[in-house]
């Protein structure tokens, strides 16, 4: 709807580049959160888990409770857990 209404409004391509910007600035932050909870997982051998209710789109932001499950970490997918939906 945005990028409608900057063309609608010859906005020259301003809230593309603000658009753009915000899902990259998202995109980065998840990429570090993601790499922090994978060097967690490595150095205490469990899987990290955070659910989701099931009509999230996305998760929140903010504080999240996260759940751990004890055991040896693999290279291979691994099995269905209770987490898993």
């Amino acid at each position: 709807v945005l990028l409608v209404f900057d063309r609608v409004t010859g906005g020259g391509g301003v809230m593309a580049g603000l658009v753009a910007g915000l899902f990259m600035a998202l995109g980065v932050s998840d990429l570090r959160d993601g790499a922090r909870f994978g060097r967690s997982e490595a150095g205490r051998s469990t899987r990290i888990f955070f659910l989701l209710p099931a009509v999230a789109l996305s998760a929140r932001f903010g504080v999240a409770r996260l759940y751990e499950e004890a055991g040896e970490m693999s290279s291979v997918l691994p099995e269905a857990t209770p987490f898993d939906l």
